[in-house]
């Protein structure tokens, strides 16, 4: 299958597409990217806040601790 992709040019252009988001993820300063994580721990916290059912919070516990890493 990996043979095909590589025949028919999805694995080159896959890789271009990749290589374009990581170049423009790079541009974004990094004062935004503190920002941004910082107002969606808030988001969050304010989601466990109202929630009461343990399967919700449990989930969105989850969430913020993958944003957090």
């Amino acid at each position: 299958m990996v043979k095909l992709w590589k025949d028919e040019g999805y694995v080159e252009h896959f890789n271009k597409g990749l290589n374009e988001e990581t170049e423009s993820i790079k541009r974004i300063p990094i004062k935004s990217v503190e920002r941004i994580i910082s107002e969606r721990k808030k988001e969050l916290l304010s989601l466990l806040k109202d929630n009461k059912k343990a399967t919700d919070t449990a989930f969105l516990s989850g969430r913020m601790g993958a944003i957090l890493n």
